[in-house]
């Protein structure tokens, strides 16, 4: 019955190498972000906004139409109608920094969708792992649930030849429960986390998944990596939120550019045929609004001040990405360090239950320090599997805050 966590995945994985696509029906790691980006609602909301960004964008450049006027009239000296045709003429480059102001801000929505969809993706894998950890886990604790009751059973025969006491089989009972509660406790988080995979795809909670037996994945902490330096300038090159502020403060500095063309007023040109007391004649119309009352000063001075809190914005974002990517490559070094350290501690104790086992049976050593060995064997297996998982989670944390903020993740599984 003995099997180390190690062992159990290391089998698993040789024997059933992961392909791309998994067997059919199963899913795969890149199933699930594929279906993720398809079907996630959050995202879809993100995209139906962005569509009418561009709505408007189309909307801020149409250019004004014309007005038609038709008057007519009954005077003393006999009658006068006129028709007119007038066309406003914007003499500025107004409509074209209105466009390019409203795609910028569709834009930085796009970026901000990116954005979103590294967060839950990053989400995604967290608990993609936590399942299969979970399924580890399970099967390490249905393989300790069946060593606890081969104990129990050993320790009434000895029980029935006066080799063991009373209290001997009462500790043994209470392993044995607690080594079912164990394994009803590892079902309860691999169903939990499969309850966050689903939801991540927009599916029911319950939906079940099917994936391939084992994922080569689960075993893979990089040996070694590159610095800092390397990592901060990819994030200050590819961050989606820091390319979406920079957007914003774009799309900032083209308002403020419309606001002061709109202190110079636009033309209106018509034309009109009129006729009085029998007369017919032309007209030419032409209009200009005066400013007098308005020069537009106060929305000026509200458009640099939102082009300032951009650009502020934008730098601050830059400031606290540093810290992010900062944060998480030496958080990820760490958790990869201690994985190292408890396959170690795996190997080292893999012969220590089945050791002491003997040994008691043959009289070596008495119950309690059986169960003392124990203890240290499943305590260094399950956290071998914690440092896996928690090496997997500051990987896709990392590699979150290579693409955009840690502040923009979901509930953690």
């Amino acid at each position: 019955m003995r099997m180390t966590v190690f062992a159990m995945i290391l089998v698993m994985t040789l024997s059933h190498p992961a392909s791309a696509d998994g067997p059919s029906g199963a899913m795969t790691l890149g199933g699930v972000l594929e279906a993720l980006r398809a079907s996630n609602p959050e995202l879809a909301a993100m995209r139906q906004e962005i569509a009418s960004l561009e709505a408007a964008a189309a909307k801020a450049s149409a250019y004004p139409n014309p007005a038609f006027e038709a008057e007519q009239s009954r005077p003393d000296a006999g009658q006068s109608r006129e028709i007119s045709l007038t066309q406003p003429l914007i003499l500025t480059r107004r409509l074209s920094l209105a466009r390019d102001a409203a795609r910028a801000e569709a834009e930085a929505r796009r970026r901000e969708l990116s954005a979103k969809e590294a967060s839950l993706v990053a989400s995604a894998k967290k608990a993609y792992f936590a399942f299969r950890l979970a399924e580890s886990r399970a099967q390490f604790e249905d393989s300790n649930r069946g060593f606890a009751l081969n104990v129990l059973n050993k320790v009434q025969a000895r029980l029935l030849v006066g080799d063991a006491r009373n209290v001997d089989a009462a500790r043994a009972k209470v392993e044995l429960e607690l080594s079912r509660f164990n394994l009803e406790a590892a079902k309860t988080r691999m169903l939990l986390a499969r309850a966050a995979l689903n939801r991540a795809m927009g599916r029911r909670p319950d939906e079940p998944l099917s994936f391939p037996s084992a994922d080569a994945l689960v075993l893979q902490p990089a040996e070694s990596e590159a610095g800092f330096d390397r990592y901060l300038a990819e994030a200050l090159a590819g961050r989606r939120d820091l390319q979406a502020a920079g957007l914003r403060r774009r799309a900032a500095e083209l308002s403020l550019r419309l606001e002061r063309h709109r202190r110079i007023p636009d033309l209106s040109v018509g034309f009109a045929r009129s006729t009085e007391s029998d007369v017919d004649f032309n007209k030419l119309l032409l209009g200009i609004e005066l400013p007098l009352w308005n020069r537009n000063r106060a929305a000026i001075d509200e458009a640099r001040s939102g082009l300032a809190a951009r650009a502020e914005d934008e730098r601050r974002l830059e400031n606290a990405a540093s810290y992010e990517v900062y944060r998480s490559w030496l958080s990820r070094g760490l958790a990869r360090a201690r994985v190292f350290a408890m396959r170690r501690n795996v190997l080292a104790v893999d012969e220590l239950r089945e050791v002491n086992s003997r040994d008691y049976l043959a009289g070596k050593i008495d119950l309690a320090a059986y169960y003392e060995g124990n203890r240290v064997f499943l305590e260094q297996n399950i956290s071998y599997l914690d440092a896996l998982q928690e090496y997997h989670d500051k990987d896709a944390e990392l590699e979150q805050a290579l693409c955009a903020s840690l502040q923009h993740e979901q509930e953690d599984p």
